[in-house]
């Protein structure tokens, strides 16, 4: 999957207003965890919905995923995920970028999952509520993270083994009043 634009894919209800919570995603693979070998590269969005990318598969690689929202209900750029009773692994998540009103730079609940080379630059005027997110995801590798953000968090590895998860090369830069930190079960 190439080469996809969104623009204004806004949660909306029959009236055209907005809905929080709304479920729209640009580009979505889904096997319940079972492999699915796929490259998903240059995904653009601006103001498109709660997610640009979803994976809910095992050995996906994205790349050069860029999101910008204007509305404070989009949830992240691009979230690897698992769900109950089966497990994503092995994806690799690379050159991200967000900006504006988006509420994670990335979210990974699968095990050994691979993010390399992710940006949030959130504007001055914006509030997000963090960089980014990691839930009960085994054997993940967080590299090269610039975040720059006026954010509550940066990072947020809630119900995280840190001791599995490795972290290098991260620039943290805060706009006045913003507050680091690392959230997590076991820090």
């Amino acid at each position: 999957v190439s080469d996809v634009y969104a623009e204004n894919l806004a949660n909306v209800n029959s009236s055209g207003v907005r809905i929080r919570g709304g479920g729209v995603k640009t580009v979505h693979a889904f096997s319940q965890g079972g492999v699915l070998p796929v490259l998903i590269e240059n995904i653009s969005g601006t103001n498109f919905g709660r997610r640009l990318v979803k994976i809910q598969s095992s050995g996906v690689t994205a790349r050069n995923i860029k999101g910008h929202s204007d509305f404070d209900d989009v949830l992240t750029v691009i979230a690897s995920q698992s769900d109950g009773s089966w497990v994503s692994s092995g994806n690799k998540l690379e050159a991200i970028t967000a900006t504006g009103k988006i509420g994670y730079g990335f979210v990974v609940t699968s095990n050994d999952t691979t993010v390399d080379g992710v940006t949030v630059d959130i504007n001055a005027d914006y509030i997000t509520r963090r960089g980014f997110q990691v839930q009960k995801a085994k054997g993940t590798r967080l590299k090269n993270l610039n975040l720059t953000a006026q954010v509550p968090m940066f990072f947020d590895l809630t119900s995280s083994d840190i001791n599995d998860i490795e972290i290098e090369n991260v620039t943290l830069n805060p706009y006045a009043g913003a507050s680091y930190g690392l959230l997590g079960s076991n820090p």
